[in-house]
């Protein structure tokens, strides 16, 4: 394999970058040009695995030492790729677009410039963003932010942070009021000392039947930082953990 002739675009799950990210990371988008095959090479990769592989067309629209352009548009329903002002390839979403928080770019290739935009749909309404959404850095425990309009469908929340070197637990809570009596929509408390992470519901100050089960490892560490994103869906939470998908939590409420 002659890899000086490869380069690649990755959309990736996560906030923060990091080593475990760039090595194994979730990646809902790899686009990859093999000059030496003369193939562009589409994938994805959920929990270090790599899906299955999509080739065709077999016609490359890149030559080594020529300018390109490449555009992505991110759709309902996947991506679409140009390339130098013509279609070239879709590629069904098999991760959640709304976990997607990085691009990268490896390879041998030069970049002359990067630009994003969003052009809204004639249904949608041009994002904004509130004062209540700038980031908050090393807050004091413990801590409480009031969403002003509530939390809305599609709403992500990031948190990163890192265990001390002795941990217990500690819990995130997504509450109806900041009163010790408040309900409690969706509790995730991470329980080092058990390497288990409880889920639950508390209503008129009764608690739910408690979830515990996960696939896969247990994410969190003794000393390590840890990078979490919240996504409200219709009925429920969607958690991932250092760029993979952790769990879904229905909320009957």
């Amino acid at each position: 394999m002659n890899f000086l002739h490869r380069f690649d675009f990755n959309l990736m799950v996560g906030s923060v970058i990091s080593e475990h990210l760039k090595n194994s990371g979730d990646i809902a988008f790899h686009f990859n040009p093999r000059l030496d095959e003369q193939l562009v090479v589409r994938n994805s990769r959920e929990s270090n695995k790599w899906g299955p592989e999509e080739r065709e067309p077999n016609a490359i629209p890149f030559q080594m030492g020529k300018e390109f352009e490449v555009m992505i548009l991110c759709e309902q329903l996947g991506y679409k790729v140009a390339v130098n002002g013509r279609h070239y390839i879709d590629f069904k979403h098999r991760i959640p677009i709304s976990f997607v928080g990085i691009l990268s770019i490896e390879g041998n290739v030069e970049v002359d410039k990067i630009e994003y935009k969003y052009i809204p749909q004639t249904y949608q309404m041009q994002p904004s963003i509130s004062p209540s959404m700038i980031p908050v850095f090393n807050p004091p425990l413990p801590y409480y932010h009031i969403f002003a309009e509530g939390l809305r469908e599609g709403t992500m929340i990031y948190i990163s942070g890192r265990l001390n070197s002795s941990p217990d637990r500690f819990a995130i809570d997504f509450c109806t009021g900041t009163d010790p009596f408040s309900d409690i929509a969706f509790h995730f408390n991470v329980r080092y000392r058990d390497s288990v992470v409880v889920r639950n519901t508390c209503q008129r100050n009764n608690w739910g039947p408690e979830e515990r089960d996960f696939s896969g490892i247990f994410p969190f560490a003794a000393g390590i930082n840890f990078d979490m994103i919240f996504r409200v869906e219709a009925n429920g939470f969607m958690v991932a953990v250092n760029g993979q998908h952790f769990i879904e939590c229905e909320i009957i409420f």
